[in-house]
Order: structure tokens, then C-alpha cells, then sequence
């Protein structure tokens, strides 16, 4: 048990426990009595990851859709990307995590990335408030992610979206986190979403007789922005589309013409 006291003078208390169950941490914390009780006393049930105290965030991720994105998958091809950037092993933050993790240069080929996960969640700076994706990890690796996902990013290797580091107001200036939070909820109000049907994960993603997948043929057409995966994918060959709202009308009519 571990417990808080914020500058502000409020307290927090931290308990770590194991719950056997065969029920998942979301079907536990909503069902009665536990939802009503945890409501009355304001506490927070979240699992934890990384067998650790603390987690941390080394940064977010703006210009994708927060809700729509498929969060797994676009894990994967984050940790794909990072595995294949080159760092620089003589830089003070790579050197620290190495140390700190006792990781020896021959255990694994391409660059090693620890356990993260992404989150939706809420920023806010100043009147300015928006979702983004934001990158949760251990406390001992959120320097050497931000580092990764830093190098990814100013390479221009990331899938899609724009990667923004914890702290970079103290870097870059405060009028730069206002313009990226503002492109945020620009995009955001800018785009909706466009469901398909029908369409096997295999069919989507592999190369046809023109030596082109579905997906990259959907891509071409200016307007679509995404296409995301759903939990009835693998079932019934449901996906989502996510596409500017200015220009439904040229998508849907290209999509009559190419499925």
C-alpha cells in the first residue's frame, strides 16, 4: 500500500492485490455491489500492467481517432516501427535503461521495445480540451519509449498520427501544445466514420491479381483516413471506416465503383 500527498494538499492511497476471478477486471468493478460501493468511496479499479507501482505516459498521439482506432492493432504496428529504428547507444536516456535493465547488446536483433499499451483519453491545456491516445507504460521505461517513439516520429515511420512527448511545452513552448491539441479537435470534428461489411481480414489486407490489397485501393481514394478494424472482424467481416465529412459523398460513390 502506497499513499500520496498532492501539492494541493490531497491525499491518495494506492492498493496493489491479486483478485482471482473468473470474471475480466471491467465485468468485477461493474457488477453489484462492488460498482455501487466503489462509486460511494471514489475509488478506481484498474489493472495493472506491468507488475509495477507506477505507470507512466511518455507522451500521446494526435491525428488518429482516439475511439475508433483499433488499439491492438495499432499497437502492433507501433512495436513493428520501433523495432526497426536505430538509437543511439551513447545517449544518456538509452544508456540509463539499458543499465537499469541489465540488457545486453546480442539478447535480440533490431531495437528491443518494452510492454505499452494505449488508453483514450481527455488533455486539457488552458480553454483548449480533446481526446487523444495516450501511451501508457511502466515508470522505468517511459524515457527510453519517448525516446523510441520520438525518433519514429521525427523520421516520419509512425503508421499515422503525430506522437507528442510528455513535457514538450517545456521544450518546444506552451504555444506548441496549444497548436497540436487545437489540430486534435479539429480533426476530430472534422471526421466521421463509414461501416463495411462482408470483407474477410485476409481479403482486406492482401494483394489481389492487380498486385494491390483492398485496403491500399480504399486508401487512394482522397477523404479516407482510416480503416480500422472491429471486435466482428475475424466473424463477419465488419470494419470502419473513418473518412472526412466534407467528402462522404465522393467515398461512398468510390466504393460503389471499386467493391
Amino acid at each position: 500500500m502506497q499513499e500520496h500527498t498532492y501539492r494541493k494538499g490531497n491525499k491518495k492511497a494506492i492498493v496493489h492485490c491479486v483478485i482471482e476471478s473468473q470474471y475480466t477486471i471491467n465485468n468485477l468493478k461493474f457488477r453489484e455491489p462492488v460498482c455501487t460501493h466503489i462509486l460511494e468511496q471514489n475509488i478506481w479499479v484498474k489493472p495493472d500492467f506491468y507488475s509495477t507501482k507506477v505507470v507512466h505516459s511518455p507522451g500521446f498521439i494526435t491525428l488518429v481517432h482516439p475511439q475508433i482506432t483499433n488499439k491492438q492493432e495499432y499497437k502492433e504496428q507501433l512495436r513493428k516501427v520501433m523495432h526497426t529504428i536505430k538509437i543511439n547507444d551513447n545517449d544518456p536516456v538509452i544508456k540509463k535503461w539499458k543499465q537499469d535493465k541489465d540488457v545486453m547488446e546480442e539478447e535480440e536483433e533490431g531495437t528491443q521495445v518494452p510492454p505499452f499499451h494505449l488508453e483514450t483519453s481527455t488533455r486539457k491545456w488552458g480553454r483548449i480540451q480533446t481526446k487523444v491516445l495516450t501511451v501508457h507504460c511502466s515508470k522505468e521505461d517511459a524515457n527510453y519509449l519517448k525516446y523510441v517513439l520520438a525518433e519514429a516520429g521525427a523520421k516520419q515511420k509512425l503508421p499515422k498520427g503525430i506522437f507528442v512527448p510528455t513535457g514538450i511545452h517545456l521544450m518546444e513552448g506552451k504555444e506548441v501544445m496549444t497548436q497540436l491539441l487545437q489540430e486534435q479537435q479539429e480533426f476530430l470534428d472534422n471526421v466521421t466514420s463509414l461501416h463495411l461489411g462482408g470483407i474477410h481480414y485476409t481479403e482486406m489486407n492482401e494483394k489481389g491479381k492487380t498486385n494491390e490489397s483492398l485496403r491500399s485501393l480504399l486508401m487512394r481514394c482522397e477523404g479516407v483516413k482510416a480503416i480500422e478494424p472491429t471486435n466482428q472482424t475475424m466473424n463477419t467481416g465488419q470494419w470502419i471506416m473513418v473518412i472526412d465529412k466534407k467528402q462522404i459523398t465522393q467515398v461512398t460513390e468510390y466504393i460503389s465503383e471499386n467493391l
